[in-house]
C-alpha cells in the first residue's frame, strides 16, 4: 500500500444485515460501491436502505483509514515499559481455534502477545509475527476456507481471493485450528517450533514444492519468506500440517 490509499473495515454485522426479504447486505455489495469509486458515506446509505424496516440484531460498524507515510521512531523505550521475559527455558503451550473463534478473532496478534510476554525478546517480535502470520492465514485460507492458490497469480486477483475470503469466513460453521508452541533453550537464546495444523483436505505438498522452485507469481511467496526467516519448514500429514523452527539469540 501507498500514502493516501484507504482501507475500508466493518464488523460482520454488516455483511449479515438482512432485509425484509431475508436478504444478507454481503461483502459482494461492499466491494461493488468501492469499486465504484465510492466512499464509506455511501455504504451508510446503501446499509440503510437495505435494512429499512427491519430489527437488527447485531452491531453495524465501518471504518474508513488512509494510509500515511511510515514516521521512523529512534527514540528509547523507557525502563519501566521494557518487556519483560524469562530466561531461556523449555515451555509449551498448545491451542485450538473452532469455527465461532475463527470467524472473529485474528490468532496472530494473540499467539504473538503470548509468545512476548512468555519468553521471545522484542527484537524478535515482527519476525515472529511474520512467521505466524504465513502459518496461519494459509491454515484458514487454504485449508480450512478451501480458497485456491490459482486466484493470486495476478494482481487484479487479489481483489477477487479477497472477497471469497471475506464471504467464507462470514458464513464459517465449522472446521478448526490447532497451533502448538514449543520452546527449547539454547546457548544464548533459544529455538522455538510452531506446530499449525488445520482441519482441511490438503494437498500435494510435494507437487507444490517443485513448483515453488521457479515461482514468479504472487502466490508462494510468504513460503519464500518461511524459508529466510526459520531454520527449519515442512508439511506433513495430508499437506494441513506445517511446522517450522525458529532460533533467536540475544
Amino acid at each position: 500500500m501507498a500514502a493516501g490509499d484507504k482501507v475500508v473495515c466493518c464488523t460482520d454485522g454488516l455483511l449479515n444485515a438482512k432485509n425484509s426479504r431475508g436478504e444478507k447486505f454481503g461483502a459482494q455489495q461492499v466491494e461493488r460501491i468501492l469499486m465504484q469509486g465510492q466512499n464509506v458515506s455511501a455504504i451508510q446509505q446503501a446499509i440503510t436502505e437495505h435494512i429499512a424496516g427491519t430489527d437488527q440484531l447485531d452491531d453495524i460498524s465501518i471504518a474508513e483509514l488512509e494510509i500515511s507515510a511510515i514516521q521512523s521512531y529512534d527514540g528509547v523505550i523507557p525502563t519501566a515499559q521494557k518487556q519483560t521475559s524469562l530466561p531461556p527455558a523449555h515451555w509449551q503451550a498448545d491451542f485450538e481455534f473452532s469455527a465461532q473463534v475463527l470467524r472473529t478473532v485474528d490468532l496472530v496478534p494473540l499467539l504473538v502477545n503470548v509468545l512476548m510476554h512468555i519468553q521471545a525478546p522484542h527484537e524478535h517480535r515482527q519476525r515472529i509475527y511474520t512467521v505466524l502470520a504465513e502459518m496461519c492465514s494459509n491454515a484458514l485460507e487454504h485449508g480450512v476456507l478451501g480458497l485456491p492458490s490459482a486466484m493470486k497469480k495476478s494482481a487484479n486477483g487479489f481483489a477477487d481471493y479477497y472477497a471469497l475470503r471475506a464471504c467464507r469466513l462470514t458464513e464459517l460453521e465449522k472446521g478448526h485450528i490447532k497451533v502448538s508452541l514449543n520452546h527449547q533453550p539454547r546457548d544464548g537464546g533459544g529455538a522455538l517450533a510452531i506446530r499449525v495444523e488445520d482441519s482441511g483436505k490438503g494437498f500435494d505438498f510435494k507437487q507444490r514444492a517443485k513448483d515453488l522452485a521457479n515461482n514468479s507469481t504472487l502466490s508462494g511467496r510468504g513460503e519464500a519468506l518461511l524459508q529466510k526467516l526459520c531454520s527449519s519448514y515442512n508439511y506433513s500429514g495430508k499437506g494441513n500440517i506445517i511446522q517450522a523452527e525458529y532460533h533467536w539469540v540475544i
